[in-house]
């Protein structure tokens, strides 16, 4: 599901939000090189031709989920924010906005980061 290529019908990885949200880290190997990056980086680059070995994250204070999903047979969610309290801080992130799920830096300007996912034209 984290390496879940974009669909035509939607983008899926609907984990890739709640990971952002909780500031996972992702430990791959590709060429027989492994790595260890935040979700964000992960998500940033192709996922083609790596293997994810191990998801880490901290236990979450708190946090919460909430979806749109589309009524069809897919089932892919259209539409999805997660939020999480770790450490003290609050992490948000969206999936359904571009291509893969970003993170928000502030509820008060939810603009997500230029460079970490490609808006659909049609979102929002």
């Amino acid at each position: 599901n984290l390496c879940a290529p974009v669909g035509r019908e939607a983008p899926r990885g609907d984990l890739q939000g709640p990971l952002l949200a909780l500031g996972a880290r992702v430990r791959w190997v590709a060429g027989g090189d492994e790595h260890l990056d935040d979700v964000e980086e992960f998500l940033a680059d192709d996922p083609s031709g790596r293997l994810v070995l191990a998801i880490e994250f901290a236990d979450p204070e708190t946090g919460a989920y909430a979806a749109l999903r589309r009524p069809h047979g897919h089932g892919y969610t259209a539409l999805a924010v997660s939020c999480a309290r770790v450490r003290g801080e609050v992490r948000l992130a969206v999936s359904g906005y571009g291509r893969t799920a970003v993170r928000l830096r502030s509820v008060d300007d939810p603009v997500p980061v230029p460079g970490a996912g490609a808006a659909r034209s049609d979102a929002l």
